[in-house]
């Protein structure tokens, strides 16, 4: 492998655009090609970068010498894309989800440790620094009991797109913006045990969509329980999170933490920078020097993930609470 990491872009949209940006300001990355279905869209892109541009995401791969892809295109295509990346010795560097379905998922980790290639799923706010302070100060609030999590705005125009077919989204809020809450759960609390969810789909009668646009999930843990607010579909726009324990309670969002005792005192109080530039970038030289120096990146921590996104979809469909059943432990390479 080069010094440089030269990725081949599949996808040319606005996610795209956003994270080559961030792959130029980075220390390793090196955006080398782009392609997409719409080649109008692949070819403005590319002039901007000056790079090689197809339309065949096949083709591309055989034509450049990459050392990995990225891939920023809508949630059904992503498991064939990283199944063929990874077949054909490429690392794969992606936007969430991880896969649509556990069964996908283990597949995707199977090939990744086969292959011998690695995969990261790209998750903002892991590399955030209010989210990672959260998780630093999170014993000063001492055995934590209670999870409040709000992530909510108003999508204008409020057209989901493809965002609104089950069959390419795997779902609406919970499995796309909900993904980031539900990270913050497991990196914070661990797997939940137990999960009970009521999605709707009904915010905006004036728009044709299948998958749910706002979403009230609870769950528990052995000695801990905690609520999921999501919706796309009204202001205020809100990302917080409040965990609550037997010393006090710890608030995180992408500006602050706060952390105030049982007696109402603020006894630790930051601000931060809310941009997510740094975090993507941080990533992605992360992954990258791992790769270069022969290490190793799975994704296999994101199989918890797709495990608690499958009971949430479960226990919508049967108005029940559902158990939350973590078998990562079996994966196996095929």
């Amino acid at each position: 492998m080069s010094q440089s990491f030269r990725i081949g872009f599949i996808g040319a949209g606005r996610q795209a655009i956003e994270e080559m940006a961030l792959v130029v300001q980075s220390n390793f990355g090196e955006v080398s090609a782009v392609c997409d279905v719409d080649l109008k869209a692949a070819k403005s892109l590319a002039a901007s970068y000056k790079i090689p541009y197809y339309q065949d995401y096949k083709e591309m791969i055989s034509q450049e010498h990459l050392d990995g892809v990225f891939i920023c295109v809508p949630h059904n295509d992503h498991f064939s894309l990283s199944m063929y990346a990874l077949q054909n010795n490429l690392h794969v560097i992606k936007e969430k989800p991880f896969a649509l379905s556990v069964k996908d998922g283990m597949e995707l980790v199977s090939t990744s440790k086969r292959m011998k290639r690695s995969i990261l799923t790209m998750m903002q706010r892991r590399g955030h620094s209010s989210y990672q302070e959260g998780k630093n100060v999170l014993d000063q609030v001492g055995k934590v009991f209670l999870f409040r999590g709000f992530y909510t705005f108003n999508g204008d125009p409020y057209d989901y797109g493809w965002r609104g077919i089950n069959r390419i989204s795997g779902g609406g809020t919970v499995i796309d913006m909900g993904y980031h809450i539900l990270d913050l759960v497991i990196w914070y609390l661990g797997l939940p045990n137990f999960v009970y969810a009521q999605l709707t789909n009904f915010a905006r009668p004036d728009v044709s969509y299948e998958t749910e646009d706002s979403a009230l999930i609870t769950f528990r843990l052995p000695k801990s329980m905690g609520s999921i607010v999501l919706t796309r579909a009204s202001h205020p726009k809100e990302e917080k999170i409040y965990i609550h324990g037997t010393k006090g309670t710890l608030i995180v969002d992408r500006q602050s933490v706060k952390v105030i005792a049982l007696n109402g005192e603020v006894v630790n109080s930051q601000k931060f920078d809310k941009d997510w530039s740094n975090s993507i970038i941080n990533q992605l030289d992360e992954f990258i020097i791992t790769v270069m120096a022969g290490g190793f990146v799975d994704s296999s921590d994101q199989m918890d993930h797709l495990i608690l996104l499958e009971s949430i979809y479960r226990s919508q469909k049967t108005g029940m609470s559902e158990p939350v059943i973590s078998n990562k432990n079996n994966l196996k390479v095929i």
